[in-house]
């Protein structure tokens, strides 16, 4: 029995995908994890914080994946459109990668200079953004059309192949070009099921153009999304820019706080188009807003204790003693971290209902954030406390924007 007939029998039981899929995400970002466990065994600190930096590099930059992901997901959710076409978002994708790769090679010099590195990453970097881009449609046609096992498959094949491809170059080149290429390898193999897994959903008589509903809506998720990849991403490339000798033991404090963010997201994966479709009942679409912050907050809570009283000894037995200064930092990094889920729960909200407005607090927030760390970055636990101030601040203002709105709203329906 081969994939695609296990998939289409358990796409006969959604509910079943949804509760089990954040359950394997969650597993498979476990497995991801050993990557980063691995990595540290062979590089030394230095190299390990330097190699962090240009994968927050990266995560920056696959926003735009992420991006075309959640547009071809609400695509597929709510049913098909008369002017879009997934050729047409494909093409999109494409021409996407085009503009970003020119942007990369422009910018090289500079980007070299911040993230320490050189060419050759940059390069490899470009082909990791590119595959990224293409997979992200794909998976977004598995995730709208609530296929959450095709898209488990999906994953687990990208970080099987870069954990196989791992285990073969960095025995035999201790290098950050090694860590590097594994990634590429597992989005290549990832793309190529992918293509196969998805060839059903892609019509040739479809027509190609991309109409500028695509682009409009695409750059409004984005610019959401960037926004929380920079804010989990900028720390690590400015740490490694202002304390080098730091960065091995601020990577692997990251590594930890990112289990949070890994989870948060896997859980508002499955939440995107059960709260797509439920945006015109608002009575349905609120209690699906409730229940997600009640799960966000039970996770929470089980995460402070867990990152209390279970997490610090595992430090040295994973990462080893060269990173058990981490140990100290892990507390109160969660913390800053709780807020940042919170955070991408309420900014995501307001780009399932399209409003924007929060753009500009964003926009003004990334600003100080980086002049903030840029004025004081004295040490690893001055910048995590600037953070959590930082993060607990902005949940605040964006909440009591939800609520205003709110108020605004009941205002008018009084005055009527």
């Amino acid at each position: 029995m081969n994939i695609q007939i296990i998939s289409n029998l358990l796409g006969k039981k959604k509910k079943i995908q949804e509760v089990i899929f954040p359950v394997l995400d969650v597993s498979l970002n476990g497995v991801n994890y050993f990557f980063h466990i691995f990595v540290s065994w062979y590089l030394i600190p230095k190299d390990y914080g330097r190699l962090n930096s240009l994968l927050s590099l990266i995560s920056i930059l696959t926003v735009i994946g992420v991006s075309f992901q959640t547009y071809t997901a609400k695509y597929i959710s709510k049913g098909k459109d008369d002017e879009i076409t997934l050729k047409g978002i494909f093409n999109c994708s494409i021409l996407c990668f085009i503009l970003f790769m020119c942007c990369m090679l422009i910018f090289s010099p500079l980007i070299i200079k911040t993230t320490k590195s050189d060419f050759i990453s940059i390069i490899i970097i470009i082909f990791i953004l590119g595959s990224n881009i293409i997979l992200s449609v794909i998976r977004g046609i598995f995730q709208g059309n609530k296929s959450f096992f095709m898209l488990n498959i999906s994953f687990y094949i990208e970080v099987g192949t870069k954990i196989i491809v791992l285990f073969l170059l960095l025995k035999n080149n201790r290098s950050i070009h090694s860590a590097l290429l594994s990634i590429l390898f597992g989005m290549v193999f990832s793309l190529i099921h992918g293509i196969y897994a998805a060839r059903g959903f892609f019509n040739k008589k479809q027509k190609g153009n991309i109409p500028k509903t695509i682009v409009k809506k695409v750059t409004n998720i984005y610019v959401t999304n960037f926004f929380f990849n920079f804010f989990t991403s900028i720390d690590m490339i400015m740490v490694n820019y202002y304390l080098p000798q730091s960065s091995g033991i601020f990577a692997v404090v990251l590594k930890y706080n990112q289990l949070l963010s890994f989870a948060s997201s896997s859980i508002f994966t499955v939440f995107i188009p059960l709260l797509t479709e439920r945006i015109y009942d608002k009575k349905k679409f609120n209690k699906g807003i409730k229940n997600l912050f009640l799960i966000m907050l039970a996770v929470s809570t089980l995460t402070l204790i867990f990152y209390k009283f279970v997490m610090p000894y595992t430090v040295t037995m994973f990462f080893g003693k060269e990173y058990a200064q981490a140990k100290g930092y892990l507390f109160i990094g969660i913390i800053s971290y709780i807020f940042l889920s919170f955070i991408f729960i309420i900014i995501n909200i307001y780009m399932i209902i399209e409003k924007w407005m929060h753009f500009i607090t964003l926009s003004v927030a990334a600003i100080l954030f980086v002049i903030i760390i840029a004025l004081f970055h004295r040490s690893i636990s001055s910048i995590i406390y600037i953070e959590i101030i930082f993060y607990a601040v902005l949940f605040l203002m964006l909440l009591i924007g939800v609520f205003a709105k709110d108020l605004r709203q009941k205002g008018e329906i009084n005055n009527d």
